[in-house]
């Protein structure tokens, strides 16, 4: 279960960013669907419009969007939909910003608050968020605990991602190799790789 925008294993001076166990994103309010009428009669709605929600067609995928789906129709008394894509189709749309809600894994580029941060920066690809005031303070960061729980903060409160699950990788190796090692971005370095002998 996810309990921020930035993971508990990423790492800052060494120690867990999430050591003190911060719960980093918007928990649910259930006095929120009450709140719905007048948020909605602005736009002229009379309720919560339908909306598609894309993700790739895999069994992990599947079940996150369907839990999503069904918990949404429930208290909102809505029909919303899952479209489920090819990795092609899904990471062009979302390249391309075609898409009304994703179910979207948001690889590690790194071990620190800061690549996770880079991740949601205007210049980032995918661009998930085009903010021109978290850029700034991305730029202006001061890299301390306060400073990155400002960053999350805006995210948070900018509605454009909200944590749900992570995911872990893991890899194995002979006992006789030597020198591997795996990057934060699943990639594997043999630049240093031997094979010790039996």
């Amino acid at each position: 279960e996810g309990t921020g925008i930035v993971p508990r294993w990423v790492k800052m001076n060494g120690s867990s960013y999430r050591e003190g166990g911060e719960v980093m994103f918007t928990l649910q309010d259930e006095s929120v669907t009450g709140k719905l009428p007048g948020l909605l009669e602005p736009l002229e709605l009379s309720k919560m419009p339908s909306i598609t929600v894309i993700c790739l067609d895999d069994e992990l995928s599947r079940e996150i969007a369907n839990g999503l789906i069904v918990a949404w129709n429930k208290k909102l008394d809505n029909s919303f939909n899952i479209q489920l894509l090819d990795a092609e189709t899904f990471q062009r749309r979302i390249e391309t910003g075609d898409y009304q809600a994703a179910i979207y894994n948001l690889p590690a580029n790194g071990t620190s608050p800061v690549s996770v941060f880079n991740s949601f920066s205007s210049s980032a690809t995918p661009q998930i968020l085009d903010d021109a005031a978290y850029d700034e303070a991305l730029k202006n960061s001061t890299f301390n605990l306060e400073s990155y729980h400002a960053l999350e903060g805006t995210i948070m409160n900018t509605y454009v991602f909200y944590p749900v699950c992570y995911t872990s990788t893991h890899y194995a190796m002979s006992p006789y190799a030597k020198g591997i090692s795996v990057t934060p971005d699943s990639g594997a370095d043999f630049s240093q790789a031997y094979k010790r002998e039996t």
